[in-house]
Order: structure tokens, then C-alpha cells, then sequence
């Protein structure tokens, strides 16, 4: 088990992203934005990874982890990139039973 609060002084967050893009395609962009956007704040914010999430009505959303100094870092990431942001929930330990599975190609 990993204390999020590490010497870096940045910690570990959930963003959630509800319903924000209604193909696929808006959502690849979004993530070129986001890439972008992390060249202006590198001290401050880390993209881990996101999970893509196939809303209901046929749009998509996302969770991403990311490490950051603070949820304002958050916040002015996802302005940087013209991102929506739903919420930010701080990790204050991280607990791995197994490493994300990775999906093979067909």
C-alpha cells in the first residue's frame, strides 16, 4: 500500500468526466488537448491514465488518475485543454491486487 502524499509533493486524484463527448472521435481530440496541455503545467500535473466510460444514452465520459500538487492544478489543466470536469476525488492510498489488464489486439 502506497500513502498518495509523497515527497515530490504532488498527490494522487480521480477526475471524472460525465457525458462530455458525444462520439468517440471528440473524445481522441480531447486527449490530444489534454497531452497538450501538460506541457504548461509539468511541475504540477501527471496524466496517469483514464478508463473510458460508454454512457447510456451513447455518449462517452472518462476517470482519470492523475498525480498533482493540488485540485487547482486540476483545475487549470482542464481549462488549459477546454476540458469539462465533473469531480475531483483526492487518493489518499493506492492498493494493487493485480496490474490493469491490458486488452491484446485481434
Amino acid at each position: 500500500m502506497n500513502t498518495a502524499a509523497e515527497s515530490d509533493g504532488m498527490r494522487t486524484y480521480l477526475v471524472v468526466r460525465r457525458r462530455a463527448w458525444p462520439a468517440i472521435e471528440d473524445l481522441r481530440e480531447a486527449a490530444k488537448r489534454a497531452e497538450s496541455a501538460l506541457e504548461h503545467t509539468p511541475e504540477d500535473v501527471r496524466w496517469i491514465r483514464s478508463y473510458l466510460l460508454a454512457e447510456s444514452e451513447g455518449s462517452w465520459g472518462t476517470v482519470c488518475v492523475y498525480r498533482a500538487t493540488s485540485p487547482e492544478a486540476l483545475r487549470a489543466h482542464s481549462g488549459l485543454a477546454r476540458l469539462p470536469l465533473d469531480e475531483i476525488v483526492a487518493l489518499p492510498e493506492t492498493l494493487v491486487l493485480e496490474p490493469d489488464p491490458v486488452e491484446s489486439a485481434a
